[in-house]
């Protein structure tokens, strides 16, 4: 199934090992999805910085809605991921359907 990206207006990547985006997922059959997607390494910023803030319990635990994992954080990256989550699936499971 076809699908176009897009992010928040003035998101865009930064690190592509240390990051994280919203994107929004919208399908040819006119439903869309969003979720955030988060590199290994950002988790492990975030919950330093949260540990030194006292939020999330001074940084035991970090949750998103929509969190979605990956090593690196591209453009090509997002697209694989939501490519498979559409093929098997898991789209309606791991992304909020905002319609």
């Amino acid at each position: 199934m076809n699908f176009q990206l897009s992010t928040p207006s003035g998101s865009e990547i930064v690190a592509v090992v240390d990051d994280n985006i919203d994107a929004l997922v919208s399908l040819e059959d006119g439903r869309i999805f969003a979720a955030t997607f988060f590199t290994v390494d950002n988790l492990r910023t975030l919950m330093k910085r949260y540990r030194n803030s006292g939020e999330c319990a001074e940084g035991t635990y970090i949750w998103a809605v929509d969190m979605i994992v990956v090593e690196t954080i591209s453009v090509d990256v997002i697209r694989r991921t939501v490519a498979d989550l559409i093929a098997t699936g898991e789209i309606e499971s791991c992304c909020m359907r905002l319609r």
